[in-house]
């Protein structure tokens, strides 16, 4: 029987140690880089070039292919050095598990009200404590940038009232950054933390909601290798579709979705029977391959959905420039976080996070698909190859769960405040 060795925890030992062991392990990392990685990596020790780098590589997750070209051709050494620090994190795997920290903003977990006492910002009560409880325990919350985890107390940001301890199994990509203060493991984009228990504790005189959870990799594919996921798993789509079926679902694709989903958000009045058998058709369509795994899927829209605007823009103009309001973000944020939007019509999403070409939307749903849900990869349907699009079953609410505020970059000079809007798929029960 293969001895199982306990993970590595500093938290409690000298620091010393951890320096030691930070030492050794980033050695054998760069051991493995070329001259650049290790430049772009190295940058990740100082605080404002880590700002820099984790904003930047938020921010292109999401904005359009045709902006990160544009910004190939002009040799943005930010998108370089991004792309150079995930390359790296691919080379190096851990070969025992390692326990770590990270602070997790309230923002981050989706908590829109104070966790500390307003007065001497310092101690934490259970009343707040279960409320923390109800919201984030076993949902699961996606860090876009690279994640750093620290490996002992100097890694805590007093000003950051939550702190997650989390395993990093042998199984994970992942690096180590050594410097004079601080020994951490970095993470790739796209990592969750499931919260999975949550206590108070003090350090140095101050409150923390210490959460315990496990490491997560949602299945986002952001803007690469969808379409490999869609052939393997609705490559014989069609053909399991009926002659009804798949006319139906083609005359919605290409021009019938417009009556169908304005008849729908009318709750079918006036009654119209041609429409409610299309509507039948395609639902009976979406439902013979439901999705086969929990997966994320993004849905951009402008802000009707949430009773503004269909222009409404979080940017304002001052001194000459335009910049993100903050106020108008705080209000949203605090109004629509643990909200529910309903939606009586079927819904077009994407596996895609990064659109083609410019979209003025401002507002960008972030998915989760669970395991099961009724809808369909618009697999082998003429015209539709470059959407990557997951249609969802009429009657559906998104429950949110979270909300994040992102600079898209549109071209050379110009940038435009959006939101990722963090949400789970409900399918309604049919009446």
């Amino acid at each position: 029987m293969p001895i199982i060795k306990e993970p590595i925890d500093f938290i409690n030992k000298p620091e010393s140690e951890a320096q030691k062991w930070g030492k050794e392990e980033e050695k054998r990392w760069f051991t493995k880089l070329n001259n650049l990685e290790e430049v772009a990596v190295n940058q990740l020790k100082t605080k404002e070039d880590k700002t820099k780098i984790d904003n930047f590589s938020t921010d292109i997750l999401f904005s359009s292919l045709t902006a990160i070209e544009i910004m190939k051709e002009d040799e943005n050494q930010n998108l370089f050095d991004v792309e150079r620090i995930r390359e790296a994190l691919l080379k190096n795997t851990l070969d025992r598990e390692v326990i770590g920290y990270v602070n997790f903003t309230p923002k981050e977990l989706g908590i829109n009200f104070s966790i500390r006492d307003v007065e001497l910002n310092r101690d934490i009560s259970d009343e707040i404590l279960d409320k923390v409880r109800q919201q984030i325990i076993n949902q699961e919350y996606t860090k876009f940038s690279f994640v750093s985890l620290g490996l002992n107390d100097n890694s805590i940001d007093e000003s950051i009232p939550v702190i997650v301890k989390t395993r990093v199994p042998t199984t994970f990509n992942y690096g180590v950054l050594n410097n004079k203060e601080t020994v951490s493991l970095l993470l790739n984009q796209g990592f969750s933390i499931i919260p999975e228990s949550a206590i108070i504790t003090t350090i140095k005189g101050k409150d923390y909601i210490l959460i315990e959870g496990s490491l997560s990799q949602e299945l986002d594919f952001y803007n690469k290798g969808s379409e490999a996921w869609g052939e393997k798993n609705y490559g014989d789509y069609v053909s399991k579709l009926s002659q009804e079926q798949l006319g139906a679902l083609e005359g919605y694709l290409h021009s019938d979705y417009k009556a169908i989903n304005s008849y729908l958000r009318n709750n079918r009045v006036p009654n119209n029977d041609e429409l409610n058998k299309k509507i039948e058709l395609i639902s009976s369509a979406l439902s013979v391959k439901p999705i086969p795994e929990t997966l994320i899927a993004y849905r951009r829209v402008d802000g009707i959905p949430f009773d503004l605007p269909s222009d409404f823009s979080f940017d304002k103009k001052e001194n000459g420039e335009i910049i993100a309001d903050k106020q108008k973000l705080n209000e949203f944020i605090d109004k629509w976080t643990g909200k529910e939007i309903k939606n009586l019509s079927f819904s077009s999403t994407s596996l895609k996070s990064t659109p083609l070409s410019f979209s003025k939307s401002r507002f960008i749903f972030r998915l989760r698909l669970s395991e099961g849900t009724i809808g369909a990869f618009i697999y082998g349907f003429s015209g539709f190859q470059d959407e990557q699009e997951i249609l969802l079953n009429k009657n559906s609410t998104f429950k949110i769960f979270r909300i994040t505020p992102i600079t898209s970059i549109i071209n050379r000079v110009t940038k435009m405040t959006q939101v990722v809007i963090d949400a789970e798929v409900i399918q309604n029960k049919e009446i």
